[in-house]
Order: C-alpha cells, then sequence, then structure tokens
C-alpha cells in the first residue's frame, strides 16, 4: 500500500518533540536577548523609524511586553507583510513584490491574536516548529537520526538563523520546500503539487519546486517504462508557476500595478543578475569601489562573500551522497539566491536566503564528526547571530 505523508503519529512523535525542545531553547534565547538589547538600548537608535510609526500609529503602547518582545521585531520587510495583512495591496506597486500567502496568514491568525505583529511572530514560530520536524523526518529517511540532529544543530547555528523566528517568510517557505520534496519522494505527487503552489504564493523561488517534483517523476518513470506515470505526476509540475503566474496577472491587470519583477527593480532597486555578477560586484565594493549609497554595512558583505564560498563548498561536497532531486533544488536555489543584486551590483539579503537551502545544513551535519567541530560551530554561529540580531534590533540592514 502506498505510504501516506502522515503514516502514524507514532512516526512523528520523536521528530516533533525535537522540534519543540529546539523550539523552547532558540525562543528563549532570543527573547531574553531582545529583552536585554532594549533595555540597553543606545538613546541614539529608535524604537521604531519614523515610517513604522506613521503606517501603525495604534502600535505605540506602554505595555512592557509590547516593547520588549514585539515592537523590537518591527522592522524592514516585516512592516510591509504587516501592511499588506492590514490594509492589503491597496494599489500600491512597492508592496507587490511580496506574495500574498504570508500576510493571508497573519490577517487569518491576527482575528484570535492581536496586535497583528503577535500574530506575525506566531505564524512564523509555528512554521518554526513545523519546518524543523519535516527536516528531522527527511534526513532521518535518508541517512539517519543523528544526522538530522546535527543538521538541525547546524542550521540553527547559521548566522541568521532568528530570521527563522521572525515575522518574515522564512519558516513558512521552509516548511514548504522540505513538505515538497519529502511528498515526491513519496510519491505523492497532487499534494507536493499543492504544496509547490502555496511556496510560489510565499516566494518566487517557490517556482524552483518543480524541480524535485519533476526528477523523482522522471525517476519513476524510468524505472517502469509505464507512460501513466508521466499523467500522474507532470500536472503537479505546473502548480508553482501556474500560482505565482496568476499573483502576477492580478497585480498588473487587477491592481493595474507593474509586474512584480518590474516592480522589484523599479521601486526597491533590486533584480536579477548573473550568478557572479553580485559576487563580484560585493568584493570590489569592499575593496574601494565607489557607490553611491551603502545599504548593506561592509561587516554583512564580507559575511555574504564568505558565506557564499562555503556553501559552494558544502553543496560540491554532498553532491554525490543526497538524491538527485534534492541536489538539483539546491543547487537551482542556491544560484537565484546569489543572482539577486541591487543596482549598484552588490548581494542582496544573502545570508538570509542562504537560511533556507537546506542540503547546505545536511553537508555540514555530514562534515562535523569531531567535538571541536561542533564547539567551534558553536562559538562562531553564536556570536555572529547577536552580532546581527543586535544589529537588526537597533534597526540595521542586516538580510
Amino acid at each position: 500500500m502506498k505510504e501516506r505523508f502522515f503514516n502514524s503519529w507514532k512516526d512523528w512523535n520523536p521528530y516533533l518533540e525535537t522540534a519543540l525542545i529546539t523550539f523552547l531553547f532558540v525562543r528563549f534565547i532570543s527573547s531574553f536577548a531582545i529583552m536585554i538589547l532594549v533595555i540597553f538600548r543606545p538613546n541614539y537608535v529608535q524604537p521604531m523609524d519614523v515610517n513604522t510609526i506613521n503606517s501603525f500609529p495604534n502600535i505605540q503602547s506602554e505595555n512592557i511586553f509590547m516593547e520588549l518582545f514585539l515592537t523590537p521585531w518591527l522592522r524592514w520587510d516585516t512592516v510591509h507583510y504587516i501592511g499588506i495583512a492590514e490594509f492589503g495591496y491597496g494599489g500600491q506597486e512597492l508592496f507587490s513584490v511580496w506574495p500574498p500567502l504570508y500576510p493571508f496568514l497573519i490577517k487569518a491568525f491576527s482575528t484570535i491574536f492581536q496586535p497583528l505583529i503577535l500574530a506575525a511572530i506566531i505564524v512564523s514560530n509555528l512554521f518554526f516548529i513545523t519546518a524543523t520536524t519535516l527536516f528531522l523526518k527527511l534526513v532521518s529517511e535518508i541517512f539517519d537520526e543523528n544526522i538530522a540532529k546535527k543538521g538541525i544543530y547546524c542550521m540553527f547555528l547559521f548566522p541568521t538563523s532568528f530570521f527563522l523566528i521572525a515575522p518574515y517568510t522564512e519558516s513558512l517557505f521552509l516548511t514548504l520546500s522540505i513538505a515538497v520534496v519529502y511528498l515526491s519522494r513519496k510519491k505523492e505527487w497532487l499534494f507536493a503539487g499543492l504544496l509547490s503552489a502555496l511556496a510560489a504564493l510565499t516566494r518566487v523561488q517557490g517556482v524552483l519546486l518543480v524541480l524535485p517534483i519533476f526528477i523523482e517523476g522522471m525517476q519513476v518513470y524510468f524505472s517502469k517504462r509505464d507512460k501513466k506515470q508521466l499523467l500522474q505526476f507532470l500536472p503537479a509540475t505546473l502548480f508553482a508557476p501556474f500560482a505565482y503566474g496568476l499573483f502576477s496577472l492580478y497585480v498588473h491587470f487587477g491592481l493595474l500595478n507593474d509586474w512584480p519583477w518590474v516592480a522589484l527593480r523599479s521601486h526597491w532597486g533590486q533584480y536579477f543578475a548573473w550568478p557572479w555578477e553580485g559576487f563580484v560586484g560585493t568584493i570590489t565594493a569592499l575593496f574601494g569601489r565607489k557607490i553611491d549609497y551603502n545599504v548593506t554595512l561592509d561587516f554583512v558583505k564580507i559575511l555574504n562573500v564568505i558565506s557564499v564560498i562555503v556553501s559552494i563548498f558544502f553543496l560540491v561536497k554532498i553532491s554525490k551522497k543526497l538524491p538527485l532531486s534534492i541536489i538539483v533544488f539546491g543547487w537551482a536555489s542556491f544560484l537565484i539566491v546569489i543572482s539577486k543584486v541591487d543596482n549598484q551590483n552588490i548581494m542582496i539579503s544573502t545570508l538570509r536566503y542562504l537560511l533556507v537551502i537546506f542540503p547546505i545544513f545536511i553537508s555540514q551535519a555530514l562534515a562535523i564528526n569531531r567535538k571541536w567541530q561542533k564547539y567551534v560551530l558553536l562559538l562562531l554561529g553564536l556570536s555572529l547571530n547577536i552580532a546581527l540580531l543586535i544589529l537588526s534590533t537597533w534597526g540595521l540592514w542586516v538580510a
């Protein structure tokens, strides 16, 4: 009998328990760090920028819980997700670059949890737990539970791992990505296709999830040489591009805005270039190339360059050990990440986008076999996490 996605609670229970323990640990550490950063915030650092205050005048409160644990997360893209959740796209072209699923979930959860920032955090945290559970299950089936747990260890010591519990799309997209890969390996084509569509409505990169569906399907076809197999999986490869295409048509013809990719460049000064352009552009900027404005700190630029090199190393290292569908998806995602640049040919948000390329962390888990390696990763990972969390909480652009 064909194995279903959730075949029995007992199969998933150990992974869920580990995920919950991981979540509680990460949530406690980050909340404690945020509290300390707020209490000892320098006078020149504003709790919120002027635009955020103007957009959400009711968010300011003397409530100590709000001040310590909620408003510090109201930064950068989060403001726009919440804006879409509260007001819709409203004909504003600058909002149309963000697909609707995450804001929709914020809006749905806000019927129970208020304010919207709390609803957003709860959504992200629930998907943090879900993504962790799925990762443990997937990797345990390919390798073993020890490798899976080490993979989680590596993922949550990545310099920007705090974005997985922040009100961003990272945890939602990671959940959907792993779920599509898992379902494809189980030959659950319909569910894989549906979740790939949801991923595309979370981020445009979700369209890449047609790759694991197609590859797993073709492997089944070549093993059986049955044309009926093509009819089973090929329709599922259309779901993600159809979903993002439908959203794009709505933006252009329904809202009468520019296409999302046009708005990305015209309103945000970002676009997709050749993969090497941003890497070279970032290095030359670090070595003195004149740029008009410097949104990304030099410290973050250095981390972006290093993380790209390290990611290439681990993707190459794992290429013959993981299923082809996962490897191809990992490489395709990586190329998209390093291809996104700003108008000055500098890589943008690279550290955050790399966080959801989960094959990298599987490779790291296989490479870490000694205690000293774990301790070095712990020291380095925590230090960078804290440093970037400080910058982000104090309103500086991190990723």
